[in-house]
């Protein structure tokens, strides 16, 4: 290439300005009158056109796979072409040019009649572009400013890009918004993801984020990491595919996005006989102080974990900022599409109201004649704003009689009470479920109470409920007998308490005893001991006083078992805590009743990571009546996943003694509501575990504590 003045040139380009400040070249451009210069811009090379010359504000596309184009700027004019200036206005990365055009020494003149490649004066520039793994599909543009009178300023500008398949995301729909789900019944949406572009589509990844809502249910086929896509236009079996998200709200509106992570099927484009020619390239590798995440596999450098990706790209791997991973054997940042989600969920509330209330129960006490009966009627009201889903109120019966006591049925909205202990009459609910509206409550729930031969049996009537929250209300019924009932939590026949502890700790977990009777309670004593006479002595009860005691009517007490891993039992002892207590219908000096809990003591568990309890918080003020959210979802699962609906064990370790609430929960979701009914402090405990998924093994973790206070 020729640019600037040259010795041999400069008399021409002297004699010929001279000549045109005397009168002008002879000669005419476009069939006007003078001379002039006439820009001519070629392409040639690894151009995706036949056509060669490029006119101003077009583009010229390189051939797929790119190569070498050779830009030619020259003048078709009669006189001589003046380029004051070339300016490489905005450039693809991946793209080379041969010089550096800043460099230059201007004005360059180019000589009228020289236009092709092979003439003496014109410019060229040698643009090479071959794409790498992190493709850039960004045009340069290259701007010129002559002297040609045929463009505004003289200024000549146009673009050279890459032209190569890509795919190309489509999620249908675009974005969603679920209505009217609850957390017992969640709602679903379906997502189509297709390639609309003309080459292969690997995905990273699919996932909701946040998650706490939302949950990826399945596909219309498993989806993992480089899974492929075809284009759409191909007819491919391999695309489009199915995502179906579930929804069951948290705390409406729950914002989310369906997140995927893709990119174009690429590869490094580096060739290798070995993995040093990988670790050595400038082109994939340049900082050599860093371990280079690239292998030679089948004569081509791939990258394999994504860990070694961001080791190598990041200056903190763990920071959520560093999104680099290996996909398709490439090191890159992948591609992201989002799908913008949102639930939608008004709550509504669920209020009881009966004629007792002052009595702390459903009273029936007055009804001890056998056979006799009364009918009592509550009240379940929702004063919005939104719906509430109850379950038909069933009722447990302590005790154990082969007959309840107890009948169940309810009634719309207008039902009528006859009397005191009359009969309910009305519309019956014949469903059921009922979705409980500000419009359509109350409704009336009649429970009737038939005198046994022998004595009254207590009980509870319990009331399932979505507002969209899961939640329970209980209400106590008092049967014809004043008596003490005792209560244990977590659950003896439902769950064994576990407890870890490494040889040289020791480990604790509580159980409380309530008395949920009418009269006083008396313990003989509380224990621990080990379930044979040869095991060793490893467990303790750290209060002091273990009995004998009277539990009033309402009263809950915490106790505290402590296992030590020092012992000389092998890596589990098992054992049972021991609660006497008086039949509370024996009257003085009556038989003491004994129930047990099992508990096991572990100070070995095969490098098993425990689950992490997290009972969350809740926010104020709450006032006597409320719903409140016991929230156990930011719990970490450790080795093995908990189960959703049933790895978390909720209980009540303390409240006031006019309080009825028992929370008992030996198996349930990881959400739960309560509804404090008195004044005062409250405090709730959870464990989770996790499951080995082969052996069905559940591990445990350690409680944790959630207090509030509630007003009256």
């Amino acid at each position: 290439m020729s640019i600037g003045r040259f010795p041999g040139r400069f008399m021409f380009v002297a004699v010929a300005l001279a000549a045109l400040a005397v009168g002008g070249f002879s000669g005419c451009k476009g069939g006007g009158a003078g001379v002039s210069p006439e820009l001519y811009v070629t392409a040639t090379g690894a151009v995706d056109s036949s056509m060669e010359r490029v006119n101003n504000g077009e583009n010229r596309d390189f051939r797929e796979g790119g190569g070498t184009m050779v830009l030619v700027f020259g003048n078709m004019g009669d006189d001589i072409l003046q380029i004051s200036n070339i300016e490489i206005v905005e450039k693809n990365e991946d793209m080379l040019i041969s010089q550096d055009v800043t460099a230059f020494q201007y004005p360059i003149f180019v000589e009228n009649g020289d236009y092709r490649e092979v003439h003496e004066t014109v410019v060229k520039l040698n643009i090479t572009y071959v794409p790498d793994a992190d493709r850039d599909l960004t045009p340069t543009r290259i701007r010129l400013t002559t002297n040609d009178p045929m463009y505004a300023g003289g200024i000549f500008e146009f673009t050279v890009s890459p032209n190569e398949k890509t795919a190309e995301i489509k999620v249908t729909p675009n974005n969603y918004i679920f209505m009217g789900a609850t957390s017992m019944n969640p709602a679903t949406a379906s997502f189509t993801v297709e390639n609309v572009g003309d080459a292969d589509l690997a995905l990273a990844s699919i996932r909701v984020e946040p998650a706490s809502a939302y949950s990826i249910t399945y596909t219309s086929r498993p989806i993992h990491e480089n899974m492929i896509i075809d284009p759409t236009v191909e007819g491919s079996a391999e695309g489009p595919i199915e995502v179906v998200v579930q929804y069951r709200p948290v705390t409406p509106p729950d914002l989310a996005s369906l997140e995927i992570q893709w990119g174009s099927l690429i590869d490094t484009g580096v060739e290798c006989s070995g993995t040093p020619t990988c670790q050595n390239s400038d082109k994939l590798c340049p900082d050599k102080s860093k371990s280079c995440p690239y292998t030679c596999f089948n004569g081509r450098c791939n990258c394999t974990f994504s860990e070694q990706c961001r080791a190598y790209f990041c200056d903190d791997p763990q920071s959520p900022d560093c999104k680099w991973r290996c996909l398709t054997g490439v090191c890159r940042v992948p591609e992201l599409t989002s799908v913008p989600l949102r639930g939608e969920a008004q709550a509504g509330s669920l209020e009881i109201t009966h004629g007792d209330q002052a009595d702390g129960c459903v009273n029936f006490q007055s009804v001890t004649v056998p056979g006799t009966s009364c009918t009592k009627a509550l009240s379940l009201a929702n004063p919005g704003p939104g719906s509430v889903l109850v379950t038909k109120p069933t009722v447990q019966v302590s005790g154990s009689p082969e007959t309840s006591p107890y009948t169940v049925q309810w009634f719309k909205l207008g039902a009528q009470k006859d009397g005191e202990c009359g009969n309910v009459t009305g519309e019956e609910i014949t469903e059921n479920k009922y979705t409980l509206t500000p419009e359509n409550s109350p409704i009336t729930v009649a429970i009737t109470y038939v005198a046994p031969a022998d004595s009254g049996f207590n009980g509870e009537m319990k009331v399932l409920f979505a507002n969209p929250y899961d939640g329970e209300q209980i209400v106590s019924l008092c049967g014809g007998d004043k008596k003490g009932e005792l209560a244990i939590a977590p659950a003896p026949e439902k769950v064994r308490m576990t407890l870890y502890a490494a040889p040289g700790t020791t480990a604790e977990k509580s159980f409380v005893v309530m008395n949920k009777g009418n009269l006083g309670l008396e313990i003989a004593g509380v224990s621990v001991e080990p379930a044979n006479l040869e095991d060793p002595q490893a467990f303790s009860i750290l209060e002091s006083a273990t009995g004998p005691f009277t539990l009033s009517e309402g009263e809950v007490r915490r106790f505290t078992v402590s296992f030590n891993g020092t012992h000389d039992g092998g890596t589990t002892v098992n054992g049972f805590v021991n609660i006497d207590y008086v039949d509370p219908l024996a009257g003085e000096g009556g038989q003491v009743i004994n129930q047990k809990i099992n508990v096991a003591g572990f100070n070995s568990f095969d490098g098993v990571t425990l689950p992490v309890a997290d009972a969350g918080q809740v926010s104020g003020p709450i006032k006597a009546g409320d719903s409140v959210v016991l929230d156990g979802t930011a719990s970490v699962p450790g080795s093995y996943p908990i189960p959703a609906n049933s790895g978390y064990i909720w209980f009540v370790s303390k409240k006031p003694p006019a309080s009825r609430v028992f929370l008992n929960s030996a198996a349930a979701q990881g959400q739960l509501t309560v509804v404090p009914d008195v004044g005062g402090d409250y405090e709730f405990r959870l464990v989770v575990f996790s499951v080995e998924p082969d052996s069905g093994q559940a591990y445990f973790s350690h409680e944790s504590t959630l207090s509030f206070s509630v007003m009256d």
